[in-house]
């Protein structure tokens, strides 16, 4: 009902017709001269025929300048997700169907005076020739801001780690995961995420009194419609609350959406025709605290604490799944996103790095 209060637009490129998907970031400097409160993100995406979906980082530490300066053309690829650094923070996303939609009242996401906005769009060839110039629109906040929002996502470490699978010809394939809160929290909304071969999904929170909450459930998942669901009212999540994902996948014949005839296994990765499993969910702080981005450590140590209070597991087990994620996390970090094996299955990783190598990359 209003236009954005700020339009940051990526610089015009020019997408290749072959070759396997491309996970682009485009630098964008603010230049604001104090920091903002964003409600609400908008995506246009400049050539819906090749983004497959958007996501926006932010970086107040000039990496990704850095990591910019290093390639040609516009922008600099990455993989997995990943923007080739740790973000200080998020604006959100977008994939198709998704509204645009305000956070409530006094919930906000912090843009930090001097951090860079990146954008990285996720490209999905077309086999021609194609160009895309995608542009984002920001709403700031019209009211006192009092809380901002943190992204947890909830998903299977088997997937980033590279132990995720689904076999060819099961019409029900079960995935369950789970996340411990390690602090109270208030869930303000929930985007859940699969690709062609997700059949349905469900997340519920169970408290630490026993009380049981559904926060999503998608009996028929549609690729092609994902949406960003907004909470009626914040769904308090009180320390110890445990964010449970059930999903099941189709990777039979019968399968209209199967990229693959015949059927293969698929493993875990951005690309169309791989897999994943996550609920995003906003959550604000239960009590106001500090309008700052969480430092590195911060994040960490969130992570680090959810799962060594989870009983679910053996310590030893504990230990070791959080040595690998965060030696994943440094191999990440000093490559700059550019880890080929990561969104690529048995036989494509040669071929994305090619395809990064003749990019310029």
């Amino acid at each position: 009902g209003r236009e954005p209060d700020l339009v940051l637009e990526a610089p015009e490129y020019t997408l290749g017709a072959d070759g396997p998907d491309e996970y682009r970031c485009f630098v964008i400097p603010t230049q604001l001269a104090d920091d903002r409160y964003v409600t609400a993100l908008e995506v246009r995406p400049g050539n819906p025929r090749v983004v497959h979906h958007v996501l926006t980082f932010l970086d107040g530490n000039g990496r990704a300048r850095e990591l910019d300066r290093r390639h040609d053309g516009p922008g600099y690829v990455t993989s997995a997700g990943f923007p080739g650094f740790l973000p200080t923070g998020n604006l959100g996303g977008w994939a198709p169907g998704m509204q645009v939609r305000e956070l409530p009242e006094g919930i906000v996401r912090l843009l930090p005076v001097g951090a860079d906005v990146v954008v990285q769009v996720h490209y999905h060839r077309s086999g021609r020739v194609e160009t895309d110039r995608t542009q984002i629109g920001l709403y700031f906040s019209r009211t006192p801001p009092q809380r901002a929002v943190q992204n947890v996502p909830v998903l299977p470490w088997s997937g980033p780690l590279g132990e995720f699978e689904i076999p060819a010809g099961s019409n029900r394939h079960e995935v369950r995961t789970s996340f411990l809160l390690p602090q109270d929290m208030e869930a303000v909304a929930i985007t859940p995420h699969m690709h062609l071969l997700g059949h349905d999904i469900e997340v519920t929170a169970t408290r630490p009194d026993g009380t049981r909450v559904n926060l999503i459930q998608i009996r028929d998942w549609d690729f092609n419609w994902q949406e960003t669901y907004p909470f009626q009212s914040p769904v308090p999540l009180p320390r110890l609350t445990r964010i449970e994902v059930l999903a099941h996948f189709d990777n039979s014949e019968d399968n209209a959406a199967n990229p693959f005839r015949p059927v293969q296994p698929v493993r875990w990765g951005e690309s169309t025709d791989e897999e994943m499993c996550i609920a995003f969910v906003e959550m604000v702080p239960t009590r106001p605290a500090p309008l700052r981005a969480p430092s590195r450590a911060e994040r960490i140590q969130f992570f680090v604490q959810s799962q060594w209070l989870d009983d679910s597991r053996p310590p030893r087990e504990k230990l070791r799944l959080i040595q690998r994620l965060t030696a994943r996390l440094k191999q990440l970090e000093e490559s700059g996103g550019l880890l080929p094996e990561l969104s690529a299955g048995p036989g494509k990783a040669d071929g994305a790095q090619r395809d990064s190598t003749k990019a310029g990359k």
